[in-house]
């Protein structure tokens, strides 16, 4: 039998521990692991998840183990033939985090163009007409929602979304090297109202991002500071 390895990030362990699972809820958890590699879904049978636990557990066991990592919002349970039986919600967020930093990113390298093309002296008619695309696009990207990963724009405008969510999109985009020095008193408050925050649209926001490295460390100074 070919030898494989669960890899599982240090956020994954930290949110594991703090949970404070059974040994049969890890070590299930690892054994999806397992099967998922880099993927955020993962399909064996409950027999194939015992077998490769040696046994050792009973099926009622692993099937209560299921239902715990389901309850604390570590995996998300399909149909039984699905591909996505076992759906990965930690690796899910991580990913929409990173797809959130990516396209800021991208916002950024646009509004750089932006600055760029005023800079210079071009026809006027033909700086109207891409000013006013650029326009477009930017509101576009703003009318979805900084963070909001749900199937339909409808949706994410329908939910409460928190107050730090604009105010940190629109300093990302402003700072040249994300310093948080460079956050005004306003923005900080904002923000550090809504790190420490107990509502749910708070709670989600800042949990969404800080599955992105760089924004979690600027949580972490910005609670620090």
């Amino acid at each position: 039998m070919t030898e494989t390895f669960a890899i599982i990030s240090t956020r994954e362990i930290t949110d594991l521990c703090k949970q404070r699972p059974s040994a049969v809820a890890v070590l299930t958890y690892t054994t999806l692991l397992t099967y998922a590699q880099g993927k955020t879904y993962a399909f064996p049978s409950i027999a194939t998840i015992r077998e490769r636990m040696g046994n050792v557990y009973s099926r009622s066991a692993i099937m209560r183990a299921l239902q715990w990592l389901d309850l604390q919002g570590f995996i998300s349970r399909g149909r039984k033939r699905s591909k996505e039986r076992f759906k990965l919600l930690k690796r899910v967020a991580r990913q929409a985090a990173e797809q959130v930093v990516s396209s800021v990113a991208d916002m950024q390298h646009s509004m750089s163009q932006i600055r760029h093309h005023k800079k210079t002296k071009e026809k006027k008619s033909f700086f109207k007409i891409k000013k006013s695309k650029n326009k477009k696009s930017f509101t576009r990207r703003k009318e979805r929602g900084y963070g909001r990963f749900h199937s339909t724009q409808n949706e994410a405008m329908k939910e409460p979304k928190s107050a730090a969510e604009a105010v940190f999109m629109d300093w990302v985009l402003h700072s040249q090297h994300l310093d948080v020095q460079s956050m005004s008193a306003k923005q900080k408050t904002v923000i550090l109202t809504a790190l420490r925050s107990s509502r749910k649209e708070d709670k989600d926001w800042v949990n969404t991002m800080s599955f992105s490295q760089r924004n979690e460390a600027i949580f972490s100074e910005l609670l620090q500071s």
